[in-house]
């Protein structure tokens, strides 16, 4: 059971990710921290530096802001300078789309090829409590089953999350103790892209109507989380992998009941794009129908390039 400080001491940062790395058996022995020069990722690396792991820092520039990424690169190049750790740094060409999926699909492919090249344990992320608490409300407004109402995962493969239930004022707070700055993306204050817009007019909302409504939200997706892995564990004998296919046998799906034939589409779906947003309803009951169809081939084209 986790439980949420309503406000953290600076000296409890360390201690407490440390207690979330335990809890869900993160090797942090040999990692690779992705820094992108804010608060939280700069937050996670002077943590680990903290209880004395050695990790590799990567950090990627997707070009976006002009003179803006050369000075946030040159920031964590020269932070991980000072601090004695090795740093990587990758350039992301970008295609025109949706910049923001593309751009996170592009640093988590840098960060499993350097993973797999230096043979580390994990790769480190710095979300926190409140990313889950967006994540899930943008989840809930989109029409998301019960993977996109659990959040953001602590553990997904080798992708681990220590300040997973760290609020953000507790980041900014701990920085502060350090006398330690970090880098301001001024596009997070912006209300072009829909998850400023909850972060910036929606949680400071629900906030005002039941304090520590971050926390809550946060807290009850974490919960959701150990029902899904009971869900997993039941449809894991019928999602197998296949090359670059991912099988679903339709006699068997038919047999099981519609709660866990929704659950196994979205489960498929993971599997081949386990970086990516979980699947909105109206798409899964889509899928489930073509699946109930045995006329002909047909085909649905999914984001992430998945048909």
């Amino acid at each position: 059971m986790v439980f949420y400080n309503s406000l953290m001491e600076p000296t409890e940062f360390t201690a407490a990710a440390a207690r979330t790395a335990r809890r869900f058996s993160m090797d942090l022995s040999r990692s690779l921290v992705m820094v992108s020069g804010g608060p939280d990722s700069v937050a996670l690396l002077r943590a680990l530096v903290e209880l004395e792991t050695r990790p590799v820092v990567l950090h990627v520039d997707h070009g976006l802001r002009g003179e803006e990424s050369l000075t946030d690169a040159k920031f964590v190049r020269e932070l991980c300078e000072g601090l004695g750790l090795v740093y990587e740094e990758r350039r992301a060409r970008l295609e025109e789309g949706n910049l923001q999926e593309e751009a996170r699909e592009e640093r988590y492919r840098f960060a499993k090829r350097l993973a797999d090249e230096r043979e580390l344990s994990a790769i480190a992320t710095g979300h926190t409590a409140d990313d889950v608490a967006e994540t899930v409300l943008l989840n809930l407004a989109r029409g998301a089953g019960l993977r996109g109402l659990a959040g953001i995962p602590p553990v997904r493969g080798r992708v681990v999350r220590p300040l997973i239930h760290h609020r953000r004022r507790d980041i900014l707070r701990y920085l502060e103790h350090l006398d330690q700055p970090y880098r301001t993306d001024p596009t997070n204050h912006t209300p072009k892209y829909a998850r400023n817009r909850v972060r910036i007019e929606v949680l400071p909302v629900l906030e005002g109507l039941h304090p520590g409504a971050g926390s809550n939200i946060a807290h009850n997706a974490s919960i959701l989380r150990e029902d899904l892995e009971v869900l997993e564990g039941l449809v894991a004998g019928l999602v197998s992998r296949r090359g670059e296919e991912v099988v679903v046998p339709l006699d068997e799906l038919k047999r099981r009941p519609l709660g866990l034939r929704r659950h196994a589409v979205r489960s498929a779906y993971a599997t081949l794009t386990p970086y990516g947003t979980s699947l909105d309803s109206t798409t899964v009951e889509t899928v489930l129908e073509l699946a109930r169809t045995r006329e002909g081939t047909r085909t649905i084209h999914l984001s992430g390039n998945v048909v």
